[in-house]
C-alpha cells in the first residue's frame, strides 16, 4: 500500500512534467503528498464552517422575520378591533362621509340610499322688509324653548312662514295643480355620499353624479325691498293643508332668464329655469 502510493506520487510528478497545462505543485514524496491531502481537508472543514455560519445567520434573520411579521400582523389585528369599535359606537362609519340637503317643498327624501333627518315649514324674512335675512330656513315641527318672552319686540329679527307665489301665466302648468297662496314644506335629507351639488338651469344631473331631486329655480320677486337667495323647488311640490291664505312671508316666486349679460343661446329669454341636486 506504501509503495503503490509512492507511485502514484511520482506517476503524478511524470504526467506534470510533460504538460503545462497543469499547475498543481508536484508531489515529490509521500509525505508532500499527505501533506497536501491534509491542508485540503482543512480548508475543506473551514469552508464548510463558514458555510454553516452564514446558514446560521440567515436561519436567524428569518426567525427575526417571522417575529417582525407576527408583530406586524397583531398591530393590524389591532387597528381593525378599533376601526370596528369606532363602526359599533357610530353606526356606519360610511355616514362619516355623508352629506345632507333640504328638499324644497317636499316632506319626504328620494329612495335612493338617502334618509330623512326630519320635515318642516319653510320660513324665513318677511319679503317687504328692508332689514331682511335673505335665506330661506327649513323649520323644524318640534322647536325647543331657551329663555323666552311673550312680548313683541321693538328692535330685533323677526321670522315668517314661506309662501308659493305661481299665481300668474297659469302656474298650473308647472306642478300639476294649483298651489299658489299654499304654505311650503320642507325635508331635511341625509346622503352617505360626501358632495352635494345644485345645477342650475339643468334638471338631470352629469354623468357619474347621483339625483337627489329636480325641478325649477325660485327665489323672492325682484321688486321687493327683501333681498332672497336661489333654491330649489321640487317639481312636484306638497302644501301645508289649510294653509291657503294670502299671509305673505318668505314667497316663492319662479325664476326667468332675461337675455343681455345672461348668453341667449343657450338660454331663452322669458323661459323659467330648471335645477337639480345632485351628490356624489
Amino acid at each position: 500500500m506504501l509503495i503503490f502510493s509512492f507511485c502514484v506520487c511520482i506517476f503524478s510528478v511524470t504526467l506534470v512534467s510533460g504538460s503545462k497545462l497543469n499547475n498543481e505543485p508536484q508531489c515529490v514524496s509521500r509525505f508532500d503528498f499527505d501533506y497536501k491531502v491534509l491542508t485540503k481537508f482543512v480548508e475543506l472543514e473551514t469552508e464548510t464552517k463558514r458555510l454553516q455560519n452564514i446558514v446560521t445567520e440567515q436561519g436567524n434573520l428569518i426567525e427575526d422575520l417571522k417575529e417582525t411579521s407576527q408583530e406586524l400582523r397583531i398591530r393590524v389585528r389591532d387597528q381593525e378591533r378599533s376601526v370596528n369599535a369606532l363602526k359599533s359606537a357610530s353606526g356606519d362609519y360610511d355616514d362619516f362621509r355623508g352629506a345632507s340637503y333640504v328638499r324644497w317643498g317636499r316632506t319626504s327624501c328620494p329612495a335612493n340610499g338617502t334618509s330623512l333627518v326630519y320635515e318642516g315649514f319653510a320660513g324665513g324674512s318677511f319679503y317687504t322688509h328692508k332689514g331682511a335675512a335673505v335665506n330661506y330656513l327649513c323649520l323644524t315641527k318640534e322647536p325647543l324653548w331657551g329663555n323666552y318672552k311673550d312680548a313683541a319686540l321693538a328692535e330685533g329679527a323677526y321670522l315668517y312662514g314661506g309662501e308659493y307665489q305661481f299665481n300668474s301665466r297659469n302656474r298650473n302648468n308647472f306642478f300639476g295643480k294649483e298651489i299658489h297662496q299654499h304654505d311650503a314644506p320642507c325635508a331635511v335629507c341625509e346622503t352617505k355620499r360626501s358632495t352635494i351639488l345644485m345645477i342650475p338651469g339643468r334638471n338631470k344631473c352629469l354623468d357619474g353624479w347621483t339625483e337627489e331631486y329636480h325641478g325649477y329655480l325660485v327665489a323672492g320677486q325682484f321688486s321687493h325691498d327683501a333681498g332672497s337667495e336661489y333654491i330649489c323647488l321640487d317639481a312636484k311640490p306638497e302644501v301645508i293643508s289649510d294653509s291657503v291664505k294670502s299671509l305673505d312671508g318668505k314667497l316663492f316666486y319662479l325664476v326667468e332668464g332675461r337675455c343681455g349679460t345672461l348668453p341667449c343661446p343657450p338660454y331663452v329669454n322669458n323661459r323659467e329655469i330648471t335645477c337639480v341636486v345632485c351628490s356624489k
